[in-house]
């Protein structure tokens, strides 16, 4: 089956995957055997708009991650070099017996840095690390995350870092003198002819056919409500939250939001805020892959020798069961053996359907028989290949791309929404990755697409459920904070970050005056004159209005400030938890004078 006939079987099960989900439209593209064709779906998709620049999010990393070893290569230094002999930042990795932190570990996401997610992603698009001396000093206040002190820490797990990849940015800054933006355009963007590609809207930004951006609405009191006072059997409420996703459609609408900030060129930009398009990414990464064609001794251009040192290092560490990522990628094997990260893990898709199986209802034997992508199949045996992937979720964009260079196969899918439900995108990459590297047939395809759906309303029952007991636990532990000035006492510093307690017509907000944000506070209930915990933790509705949310936004203990009263009425110290494993007994701070 060669691409167009793939894409024409999948279009209208795809568009109805978009639909129920609550995104607005996206844009598929596949390379295979010297062929390119593109799919547009969705309300806005009249053709097949190859290019309609779109945001990467964290698509943006593999293109970094070549630009940080052109870079390297052309000023002869090595990606083990510390980090601290480039730019001040002394931290050190106890999973290598205390060894510098290095370029490399950076690259690869095992750094033992928290991840600070909650820092770095605003309300209203708005980025508010986005100052390099912020980020270098708070890792410089942080100790490292003890979870990582292992080598044996990272197996199945990932220490998954946007700052990392910002401190890269900062790293092309200070060796080339350069802003990290203009470097990307001479060494990569320029030169592959990748001319509606831009690290800087405000430098260079392509006239007109630019994506608005969307969130995917969610009632989550509904789904409190929904979920019952009986949550004692998880099965029970997944099957009672799977009836409601088969009966409604859509289950979410797309609202407009703020496009995210981070597109202006400063350092986080290098994590996740490059705008692209399906055929310009199709570009970057075939110009990749075609280093497997390079015959021995040919004379490498100087974006060659960069993915020539990426992919050498790739080589090395893939078969090692505790890398999830290597050189910018995250990387497989297949034919896929289950002991090893499911191709397009990087998606929340993979997390959901895990957790659907440990509810044991569905009597899967392995993983394979709830991500039945990429075994052995199809009309031939095929022999173990190498696989690239990257997913990309934020503020109006989800993302994803698949590569298997031995294949000449890239598929790539740019949306404009950011679903918390599930991540439409990276199902519709697995899905034809799959179809096109095993040569299924067309009764096989159509197979795999009614089993899609059946995915997909597991991850939406799941991702339900897990809103509705969020909403339930923020109603029933946390109350409103009475106005009263005898808050303005709460002032300090965490770390780099300012936080203060300010008073206004609504009730009361917390401002970290690091970013500009104000956040609505509750305060726990429980809660005494020696110990008041607050949380910014809003409702969902709320949040997602804003552009914020995912799986890793309905941890209430992140949203959690904690001051300790003194003797005096006062409060002397402040507590955090914005980062979950931030041990509380040693973290406290002092609340500033």
């Amino acid at each position: 089956m060669d691409p167009r006939e793939l894409l024409s079987i999948c279009k209208l099960d795809f568009e109805k995957l978009l639909k129920k989900s609550g995104n607005v439209s996206a844009t598929l593209g596949i390379h295979m055997g010297g062929r390119t064709e593109y799919l547009g779906l969705g309300t806005d998709a009249t053709t097949a708009d190859k290019d309609k620049l779109y945001l990467l999010a964290s698509m943006t990393k593999p293109i970094l991650a070549v630009l940080i070893a052109i870079v390297f290569v052309s000023e002869r230094l090595e990606l083990e070099m510390p980090v601290n002999n480039i730019i001040p930042l002394c931290a050190t990795c106890n999973h290598r017996d205390g060894a510098p932190l290095r370029v490399l570990d950076l690259l690869d996401h095992r750094s033992e840095f928290f991840r600070c997610d909650r820092l770095w992603e605003g309300p209203e698009g708005r980025i508010g690390i986005q100052d390099g001396c912020t980020i270098l000093e708070l890792y410089r206040h942080l100790l490292p995350n003890r979870k990582y002190s292992k080598e044996s820490s990272f197996d199945n797990d990932r220490n998954y870092n946007n700052l990392c990849y910002a401190i890269l940015a900062m790293i092309i800054e200070k060796i080339t003198g350069r802003s990290w933006a203009e470097v990307v355009y001479d060494k990569i963007f320029d030169p592959l002819g990748m001319t509606r590609s831009t690290a800087n809207l405000c430098y260079r930004k392509p006239d007109g056919n630019v994506t608005d951006s969307y969130c995917a609405g969610i009632k989550g009191q509904e789904l409190a409500d929904i979920l019952g006072d009986d949550d004692a059997n998880p099965a029970a409420v997944h099957e009672r939250f799977l009836a409601r996703v088969r009966n409604t459609n859509p289950v979410a609408v797309a609202q407009r939001v703020q496009p995210s900030q981070c597109s202006d060129g400063t350092c986080i930009g290098g994590g996740v805020g490059i705008r692209s398009t399906a055929s310009d990414m199709l570009t970057f990464v075939n110009a990749c892959n075609a280093f497997y064609s390079t015959k021995p001794g040919a004379e490498l251009t100087e974006f060659k020798a960069g993915v020539a040192v990426l992919h050498h290092h790739i080589g090395a560490m893939v078969g090692n069961p505790t890398w999830a990522y290597a050189g910018g990628w995250n990387t497989v094997f297949l034919p896929w053996d289950e002991v090893q990260r499911a191709p397009g893990a990087d998606g929340e898709n993979y997390a959901r359907l895990q957790a659907v199986a440990n509810l044991d209802i569905l009597g899967f034997r392995d993983k394979k028989d709830f991500w039945p992508f990429f075994q052995a199949g199809g009309s031939r045996q095929i022999p173990e290949q190498l696989a690239l992937f990257h997913g990309g979720n934020m503020v109006g964009a989800t993302s994803c791309v698949i590569s298997i260079p031995s294949r000449g196969l890239t598929v790539v899918a740019l949306c404009d929404t950011r679903n918390f439900y599930v991540d439409v995108p990276n199902l519709m990459v697995v899905m034809l990755a799959d179809s096109l590297w095993s040569g299924r047939s067309k009764e096989e395809v159509l197979i795999h697409l009614k089993n899609l759906h059946s995915l997909s309303n597991r991850c939406i029952a799941w991702y339900m459920a897990e809103v509705g007991r969020y909403e339930k636990e923020l109603s029933s532990n946390c109350e409103e904070l009475a106005q009263t000035l005898k808050y303005r006492q709460c002032i300090g510093k965490y770390t780099c970050i300012f936080l203060e307690i300010l008073p206004n017509d609504a009730g009361n907000l917390l401002e970290l005056r690091y970013a500009g944000y104000q956040y609505p506070l509750k305060v726990k209930r429980g809660s005494t004159s020696e110990k008041l915990t607050m949380t910014y933790a809003m409702p969902m509705e709320w949040a997602h209005k804003t552009g914020l949310g995912g799986k890793h936004w309905l941890d209430h203990k992140a949203y959690e400030i904690t001051f300790l009263g003194d003797s005096g009425g006062g409060y002397k110290r402040l507590f955090w938890s914005f980062e979950q494993g931030i041990d509380e007994k040693t973290a406290f701070n002092k609340v500033a004078d």
